[in-house]
């Protein structure tokens, strides 16, 4: 094994930091942030870092699923957006003890994007996370399947001049790729199953979920992968970027 796979197996798997409240539906959620290290995959070498977040429904312990978030209010998605910002910014610097990264991704939902409240509140922690890396910011855009072209283009427009990158995440069920493709991100990221682990349903899920990516840009970025050897497999199907998992394997959300 290499310098760079021992250091990123070892990586320190420290409690998340955290966030509650109740959302516009009633139940009470938990907003959870960890950082996992990002590699550009042909050389195998550390990038940066990447704030994967989760959002736990507090009675049931369980994570919410795709469908689930997507059923959220505007409201909603922009409290676990700032909380997921915040936490991991501050994770970030707690961390590095003064030294600044290559580059940090962070996760914005469509949804906060689209309205001028959450926007601006976006690009404020934007403007901090800036100080804290070397090259720039990986902006990840969720929940963008089977959104307006125009609303896209304009959301994404308003956040271009802080981020060195944008990424759109893609996920199934899978929308339309030719918009996804003519709003000019630079890359498009897959988010592993937090549950995932086996290989053989490692390289079903990897497959496809390149082919998908492979539709809207040249890059494509495999998130939450299990381990370095599954961050191989994804790179053999395409995938030009990962990050590894932190933390325990989960059970599969219900939809």
């Amino acid at each position: 094994m290499s310098a760079v796979a021992r250091q990123i197996e070892m990586h320190e798997e420290a409690a998340p930091e955290a966030a509650r409240f109740t959302a516009s539906n009633g139940r009470e959620l938990r907003v959870s942030c960890r950082l996992e290290p990002v590699l550009e995959l042909k050389a195998f070498r550390r990038i940066g870092y990447r704030m994967a977040r989760q959002v736990v429904d507090v009675e049931t312990g369980q994570p919410l699923s795709v469908a689930d978030t997507v059923r959220l209010t505007r409201a909603d998605l922009e409290r676990i957006d700032l909380a997921t910002l915040s936490r991991g910014l501050d994770r970030l610097q707690a961390e590095s003890e003064g030294a600044k990264e290559l580059t940090l991704t962070l996760p914005v939902s469509y949804v906060s994007l689209s309205n001028p409240h959450g926007r601006k509140a976006l690009v404020d922690y934007f403007k901090q996370a800036r100080e804290a890396v070397l090259k720039g910011l990986v902006c990840e855009v969720t929940e963008i399947e089977g959104v307006p072209e125009v609303g896209l283009a304009s959301a994404l427009a308003s956040i271009r001049p802080y981020c060195l990158l944008l990424v759109g995440r893609r996920c199934p069920p899978f929308g339309d790729s030719q918009i996804l493709a003519s709003v000019g991100l630079q890359g498009a990221s897959i988010e592993c199953p937090s549950h995932l682990s086996d290989d053989a349903e490692f390289v079903g899920w990897a497959r496809q979920s390149t082919d998908a990516g492979r539709k809207v840009s040249r890059s494509i970025m495999a998130f939450g992968v299990p381990s370095t050897r599954h961050m191989a497999i994804a790179a053999h199907l395409g995938a030009s970027h990962g990050s590894l998992r932190s933390g325990p394997v989960t059970a599969a959300p219900a939809d």
